[in-house]
């Protein structure tokens, strides 16, 4: 079936689609589209095939072109339940698509219709900076090799855990708990639970030395072999009679386990992976790895009530950096900016989509900071007090070629510089104020809710990729141990693409 006009005109039009015994008809702004036979479809083999995917905009494969264009208002009625609109913003997955629509613009190019001859003379114009956004947004679907199922991935330290709330609370005593555990370092806490006693544990597993050890209110079982050899190792606390057992690989650790079990109690909530640093217990640095399976009482944890610094978890070893997983948060460094001053910074990135906050400093509209990819083009803006200026480049090739590429800034007076890999472009702004203004933390990835950025980096959808060697005024920073994580922000190394 195919329209009899072509409907590619910048406007907006509607589109419904019917199918019942009677075959598949096309309404296109209320008007029925003649076919030239009927279409029907087999709906015991759509069962076998669709699986209930539904897809906006484009298809996974690479063998059609993706729409450019934008998509709302989209009601679909199934056999199951009444009609009513889709909620976009709950989409399983988004590649790449900004949840916002530009305002309507005159025809582009991409208008598939025979050149009108004009009598307007030809003039050269810059190429604008959305030209390339379709081309470096396909290049941008980047896949990374390797990551496990149902598998997170903790960093080690007081900003990376998940918290469950209501896991325990319908319990009277020590659940029987089973997961999968990858562990890549000596030390960390990996379970914690709170106890009925103030400032004791009421079960706590962790790991020390590569050695596992749980500790109860009622004593403690250390395991006799170590398990920090990055391999999966399946774990089990429960309960047999009226003691607690630690059980590994099958292999009880030790053979007897903790008396008085029955008598234990639990108050929440459960955390996993490590503790905040709110709470006063001793080792309450996490451990790094993965978590993978938690199950209490043969029923899966589910979904955390609250998630901090932690991302899906890969088979291949981690390279050097911190990866942002394109599901929100940010990462606060050690090193401030006096933005009234000359300052200069560097940061390696290696994208995974084309739009996305990188870094930003400064609490108000008026004393900023701000570089950011919008499709495709980093861009570098900064106002000290005295206005906004900003400055740009587009590279010729997606920077979402699995590649590190170093972005520098460098504000001197009122000249602002972006250099990203060999190439440079700079802009000049109005005359700087000699007050060099409060120090403003430089945060990676994102900004915390509150913190305005300029209207130049508004809409942008959460950064996908790693960050890596950032430097301020030439001070490195250490983006393994950083001043605070926020969201889905993993602090210990970047997956490989």
């Amino acid at each position: 079936m195919r329209t009899q006009k072509t409907y590619n005109d910048d406007n907006s039009h509607n589109i419904a689609i019917y199918s019942n015994i009677n075959g598949i008809r096309l309404y296109m702004d209320d008007t029925l589209e003649k076919a030239q036979e009927v279409i029907s479809l087999d709906s015991r083999r759509l069962d076998r095939t669709l699986e209930g995917n539904t897809f906006l905009g484009g298809m996974p494969s690479e063998g059609r072109t993706n729409l450019t264009g934008c998509i709302s208002n989209l009601f679909i009625k199934r056999d199951t339940s009444s009609q009513m609109i889709v909620n976009l913003l709950n989409a399983n997955e988004n590649i790449n698509v900004p949840l916002t629509c530009p305002a309507a613009k005159k025809p582009q190019q991409i208008v598939a219709a025979q050149p009108r001859h004009s009598n307007k003379p030809k003039t050269r114009q810059k190429k604008p900076s959305g030209s390339r956004s379709r081309s470096t947004r396909e290049s941008c679907q980047v896949e990374l090799s390797g990551q496990e199922s149902r598998a997170a991935h903790f960093s080690g330290s007081t900003h990376s855990y998940q918290r469950y709330d209501s896991l325990l609370s319908s319990l009277s005593s020590l659940p029987h708990i089973s997961m999968a555990l990858r562990i890549n370092s000596s030390d960390g806490v990996i379970l914690h639970v709170a106890g009925g006693r103030r400032s004791r544990p009421g079960m706590s597993l962790s790991a020390s030395g590569g050695h596992l050890v749980l500790l109860l209110d009622r004593g403690k079982i250390r395991s006799p072999k170590r398990y920090n050899d990055d391999q999966w190792h399946t774990v089990f606390i429960k309960q047999e009679g009226d003691e607690i057992k630690l059980i590994v690989d099958g292999i009880n650790s030790p053979s007897r386990g903790i008396a008085g079990g029955n008598k234990i109690r639990l108050t929440g909530p459960l955390y996993v992976g490590g503790v905040p640093s709110s709470l006063k217990t001793s080792g309450a640095a996490g451990f790094a790895g993965c978590v993978r399976d938690l199950m209490l009482n043969q029923a899966s944890a589910g979904s955390p009530t609250h998630s901090e610094g932690t991302v899906p978890c890969f088979k291949n070893p981690l390279q050097p950096g911190a990866y942002f997983s394109g599901q929100g948060g940010h990462v606060a460094i050690g090193e401030s900016l006096l933005l009234g001053r000359n300052l200069e910074i560097q940061i390696e990135v290696r994208p995974m989509s084309d739009s996305g906050l990188l870094l930003h400093a400064g609490t108000s509209a008026d004393q900023h900071l701000t570089v950011f990819l919008r499709h495709g083009e980093v861009i570098a803006s900064v106002n000290s007090g005295k206005g906004e200026f900003s400055t740009s480049f587009t590279s010729d090739e997606s920077l979402c070629n699995g590649y590190w590429h170093t972005v520098t800034v460098v504000k001197k007076n009122n000249v602002l510089q972006l250099n990203v890999d060999a190439a440079s472009e700079h802009s000049v702004g109005p005359k700087q104020s000699r007050f060099p203004g409060a120090k403003e933390t430089v945060y990676l990835g994102g900004v915390p809710s509150g913190v305005p950025i300029p209207t130049l980096a508004t809409g942008l959808p959460d950064f996908q990729g790693c960050i890596r060697q950032v430097s301020v005024n030439h001070r490195p920073a250490t983006l393994s141990k950083p001043a605070a994580v926020r969201g889905a922000v993993g602090t210990q190394g970047c997956p490989h693409m």
